[in-house]
């Protein structure tokens, strides 16, 4: 799950009665918000609930493929993921965060949508009732494999030369070539024609995968594919991964494997990130009983394959590693993935190897220690040392120096009772607006008045935020401040 916000409300629906739509544009790239945005203005939030105590919101969204998105709220922490391939937030993600923002009084609890009965109401209907709703319903593509399914290999390579040509007349069209939309939309439509044939063009479709996706970084060089006003470039929607997908899971085991580390190749060697989701298709393509075979590639060659290749036929097999087997697989994989790097000192700390882990932890960021680190490895870090009995002092002090953050702060809170102060003043040169929201949470609110007075370095609009909400407990104060605005704002205005 990513982060995407810290809130101190208890519970989602609160939390979002307050969300503005600028906070939630701030989580994310521009054009992955203006995507999710497209998908809420266009009703593709198809429904959203929460549970019981309304710190989970379940959404699901309608795209070329229904995804499922979750928002998890705990420990002060606003959490969301997808089950789309995309490795952040995702435009579902945004889309279900507007719906939830513009919409939170129309959010049902799962208990009143449980009332309802919609499976029991389903598991009535008759099949002719059943078959009346899928004809009615379901998407033109799910037809289209029907009726595909059903060809044989001469209708299938009709089929196939008509997308082909019509996915061809797409590259050489430069009208579609400067709108990335139109673009989308005409190459998914000659797409989805082949859907269903895949069995019967396994030797067929892979040239023309590889061709759409050179010709996309074609035009990309050539500097199409990219809407200037809306900043947005062309990323290909879920169904294309879902038919590279569909038609690997045909091949047989070695034909597939084969065709993975080819597409794994292409992705790395690219000079755009535009088709990493392809990483994300593994999981879909290797059925159970390709799992042992794949095992053995795995622990044979893990020390040899390229680091992304390891580690999708990992996240395919761990089910049916050892735990010594998983600390193989994850020492070599730690050293690029923070991810990795904390299930793999969990799995020691399971097996009463907290030391170990501690050492790794040193090691990793010692040789990391230049770059960013994210919290919950500096949360690992001071809670293996605490139960161990090591001294937290210095690794506090180097903690919130690396990830000056308000959690951070509190986190050391809880772990060294008393006082804090040196490690509030680091914070605060660091990064002083989360001091501010730390004091905040603290109740230490003229504390909070004095870091804004004499601090200048907090964002103007984190300010305008505390005096906005504290108006009542400093009212002369926060007159001062906006009177000090509206004057700022009023030198820009002509005749104020």
């Amino acid at each position: 799950m990513s982060t995407v916000f810290t809130t101190d409300e208890k519970d989602l629906k609160k939390f979002f009665e307050t969300l503005a739509e600028d906070e939630i544009q701030d989580c994310c790239p521009s054009k992955v918000y203006y995507r999710g945005q497209e998908y809420y203005e266009n009703d593709q939030v198809s429904s959203a609930v929460f549970n019981g105590d309304k710190t989970l919101l379940t959404g699901m969204v309608v795209g070329s493929e229904k995804y499922r998105v979750l928002v998890h709220l705990k420990d002060s922490a606003v959490h969301a993921s997808c089950t789309c391939p995309y490795d952040s937030v995702c435009k579902h993600i945004i889309a279900v965060l507007l719906y939830a923002s513009n919409e939170s009084v129309n959010i049902d609890t799962a208990a009143s949508r449980a009332d309802i009965g919609v499976k029991e109401y389903l598991n009535s209907l008759s099949k002719g009732d059943l078959t009346d709703l899928v004809m009615k319903y379901a998407p033109e593509q799910y037809f289209t494999g029907i009726i595909n399914s059903h060809s044989d290999g001469s209708d299938a390579q009709k089929i196939f030369k008509k997308a082909e040509r019509g996915i061809q007349e797409i590259f050489d069209d430069h009208a579609l070539l400067d709108s990335p939309h139109e673009f989308e939309d005409a190459l998914m439509k000659e797409i989805s024609k082949l859907s269903g044939l895949e069995k019967l063009l396994n030797k067929e479709l892979e040239p023309l995968i590889v061709y759409i996706i050179e010709e996309v970084e074609n035009a990309f060089d050539e500097g199409n594919l990219y809407d200037h006003y809306g900043d947005y470039n062309f990323e290909p929607p879920e169904i294309f991964y879902s038919f590279i997908a569909n038609y690997a899971s045909a091949l047989n085991f070695k034909q597939k494997t084969e065709f993975l580390e080819r597409i794994d190749k292409m992705v790395r060697q690219s000079s755009y990130t535009t088709f990493h989701g392809l990483y994300q298709i593994f999981e879909k393509v290797y059925n159970e009983e390709d799992l042992p075979h794949l095992k053995l590639i795995l622990m044979d060659s893990y020390k040899d394959q390229p680091y992304h290749l390891v580690e999708n036929y990992y996240r395919c097999v761990v089910g049916i590693l050892s735990n010594d087997e998983r600390k193989k697989i994850l020492s070599v994989l730690k050293d690029k993935s923070s991810s990795h790097l904390t299930k793999l000192v969990e799995l020691l700390n399971l097996e009463g190897a907290g030391k170990e882990g501690i050492e790794i932890l040193r090691q990793w960021l010692s040789v990391n220690a230049k770059d960013l680190v994210e919290e919950n490895i500096y949360f690992l870090y001071l809670d293996l040392l605490k139960v161990e009995n090591f001294d937290l002092q210095e690794v506090a002090k180097e903690s919130i120096t690396r990830c000056p953050t308000c959690s951070m702060l509190q986190k050391i809170a809880t772990l060294l009772p008393g006082d804090i102060s040196v490690h509030e003043e680091i914070l605060e040169k660091k990064n002083p607006g989360d001091l501010l929201g730390y004091l905040e949470r603290s109740g230490r609110l003229s504390e909070c008045l004095d870091l804004v007075k004499r601090n200048k370095h907090i964002w103007e609009d984190r300010v305008f935020d505390f005096y906005k909400m504290n108006k009542k407990e400093f009212p002369q104060d926060a007159v001062k401040y906006f009177c000090k605005m509206i004057d700022k704002n009023l030198e820009h205005t002509g005749d104020h």
